[in-house]
């Protein structure tokens, strides 16, 4: 059995065959606010255009804190800087042209961000300023929505927004160019790959509350391996999965593949198991909405260099997680993503099998 880091803010995260310093070095790279939250701002004369899903000011100047993914620049590098800069270009330019036949709307909004529809993506960046929702509870909602969220089909993205009971709140997503006399900006709970808010996890436990509280008869196993096998072949496929679930299975495990899961049922899955395994993806972002993390173990999966929004996540939740470096990058596609890995399922099983995932 390989000896595990510890992370040093919260004695619960672990990883195996990294380097020695690999949780240090990340931890200087990104913070965690723990007894914070980011703040509301107070803006005049805000402009939302449905092309775009950030905001503007009257002279067509981009407003940063709007932006759908915030990178704070204390912390970010400037290649990271270019680098959002180049991809957010057509969906959130620095300037635009306002036209001068802008609909106005007099009364105060709270601007709660947009609509990104990737599970990972939409339960991180989309939701990260749904932690001010009661802060304002009379103000309707400004969201920017492009194209409208019922034409998403996510149905995820709904079934979220009824149990945090949005509709009654009145959701604007202007389909034309708006003047806002005044919008309460919702300042995000986590930023990119650099920062968290304890309090990003607010709305997540609310929908897991609304969900748990309902009488559901089936038997949850205890013990789940996420599975990517039935995901398309470009999507960080690895054959020797296929492997990897027949010997769980053996050993106890239910093998569910989360994108074939209505969303609720994916909430109680998390919520009934003690274990929960995975290659490393957005699937292991539904520990966002487990009630009582301390119940549980994560077991992830990955290659040497890991993702910083996991370990937030961890940190924010005080989870109990075990990274395990058994997996190598076969190859990525044309915008360098990676699209094949190679699983070292004899690494990762013995490993499970040394953790006490078997028992």
């Amino acid at each position: 059995m390989m000896m595990p880091e510890t992370h040093p803010a919260t004695g619960r995260v672990h990883l195996l065959n990294f380097p020695a310093d690999t949780l240090a070095r990340a931890r200087r790279r990104y913070d965690v606010r723990f007894d914070e939250t980011p703040g509301i701002a107070v803006m005049h004369d805000v402009v939302s255009h449905p092309y775009y899903d950030c905001l503007y000011d009257l002279g067509g100047n981009r407003i940063e804190e709007s932006r759908r993914v915030n990178i704070p620049k204390d912390l970010a590098t400037p290649h990271v800087l270019e680098r959002d800069e180049k991809s957010s270009a057509a969906t959130e330019p620095r300037t635009i042209d306002v036209p001068v036949d802008l609909d106005i709307v007099e009364a105060p909004v709270l601007f709660v961000g947009s609509i990104w529809p990737h599970y990972g993506h939409y339960i991180i960046d989309g939701m990260s300023r749904f932690w001010a929702l009661d802060q304002a509870p009379s103000l309707p909602l400004l969201m920017q929505s492009r194209p409208p969220v019922r034409d998403h089909s996510q149905a995820y993205i709904t079934q979220i927004h009824d149990r945090l009971d949005l509709g009654s709140r009145s959701v604007i997503s202007p389909d034309r160019p708006t003047l806002f006399r005044t919008v309460h900006v919702v300042r995000p709970a986590f930023l990119h790959t650099f920062r968290a808010y304890k309090c990003h996890q607010t709305p997540h436990l609310k929908v897991a509350s609304s969900i748990l509280s309902e009488p559901d008869n089936e038997n949850f196993p205890k013990r789940l391996y996420l599975t990517r096998s039935l995901l398309k072949s470009h999507e960080r496929s690895a054959a020797e999965e296929l492997h990897m679930e027949e010997k769980l299975r053996k050993n106890g495990f239910a093998v569910i593949a989360p994108e074939r899961i209505p969303f609720p049922d994916q909430v109680r899955l998390f919520n009934n198991a003690d274990w929960v395994v995975g290659t490393i993806g957005s699937a292991l972002h539904t520990s966002l909405f487990t009630k009582h993390p301390a119940e549980r173990r994560f077991f992830i999966l990955c290659w040497e260099k890991i993702n910083p929004r996991y370990l937030m996540i961890d940190e924010i939740k005080d989870l109990d997680s075990t990274y395990l470096n058994c997996m190598k990058i076969a190859s990525v596609d044309a915008r360098e993503r990676i699209s094949e890995t190679l699983l070292d399922t004899d690494l990762a099983l013995a490993e499970l099998d040394a953790a006490g995932a078997f028992r």
